[in-house]
């Protein structure tokens, strides 16, 4: 069964990379973003940020030779990780 987790922020490291997803409330938080692309690619949970919209799911993309987390519509090439606030 799929853990479904809510993703409320973001850790970042000193070039302004996204390096976890996070989520205080939650026992899970902060995620690496290696372990979150495992999680996501084997099935065992999937992310999510919540909004007035409705959820909207984290995919992991590849760019190149690596692998990234992205968070926006279909139809947007912004993501929406970067909004989150850091924690």
């Amino acid at each position: 069964m799929t853990d479904h987790r809510p993703v409320t922020g973001v850790r970042t490291d000193s070039l302004g990379n996204i390096v976890a997803l996070c989520n205080p409330a939650e026992v899970w938080s902060p995620r690496s973003i290696t372990r979150i692309i495992r999680d996501i690619e084997s099935g065992v949970h999937d992310y999510y940020v919540p909004g007035t919209s409705g959820r909207l799911s984290v995919r992991v993309v590849s760019a190149g030779c690596e692998k990234r987390l992205w968070a926006a519509p279909e139809d947007t090439a912004c993501n929406n990780l970067h909004d989150l606030p850091s924690v």
